[in-house]
């Protein structure tokens, strides 16, 4: 799936899921980034004002965990440049029942995350961060270094 820069994604209650082999695209570029969001976020959409869930005058009732959020499987390909992703971490149906994801998870998967933004997100499941690696292969591995910086300095996580 190839996402076009300027494009904004609105979910609620359900994850991107990048099957086994699959691929997910998302570069934007500078002032037309890819935007991964909440239905209920009205800061995204036609002149900033596109109220998707008819909330009327209320605002933004958009809250951490609105949505699951992109999980790449196993010998997937993911690659976020110029990406947004908000309000995800919550719960999503999976296989019959309902699951936690942290905002990006990617296991056993390559990825490529650069220029993009996560912001209030929920920690999803018990691990709390943002990111989720697991055997994963980075294109950009200053990028890893940056990411495991900040978890371990915001979290008590250590490496053995």
């Amino acid at each position: 799936l190839n996402i076009h820069p300027g494009t904004i994604v609105k979910l609620d209650g359900a994850g991107i899921d990048v099957g086994v082999g699959a691929q997910l695209i998302a570069e934007g570029r500078d002032g037309h980034e890819v935007v991964f969001t909440s239905m209920r976020d009205t800061r995204y959409g036609a002149g900033g004002t596109f109220d998707t869930s008819n909330q009327g005058e209320s605002g933004n009732d958009a809250e951490a965990g609105n949505w699951g959020g992109i999980y790449a499987s196993a010998v997937s390909r993911v690659s976020l440049d110029h990406a947004v992703v908000s309000y995800a971490g919550g719960d999503t149906r999976i296989e019959g029942n309902f699951s936690s994801l942290n905002p990006v998870e990617i296991q056993q998967a390559e990825a490529r995350i650069a220029n993009s933004k996560f912001e209030n997100n929920a920690a999803g499941m018990s691990n709390p961060g943002v990111i989720v690696l697991d055997e994963a292969a980075f294109r950009n591995r200053l990028f890893l270094c940056v990411v495991l910086k900040q978890l371990l300095s915001k979290t008590n996580w250590s490496l053995s």
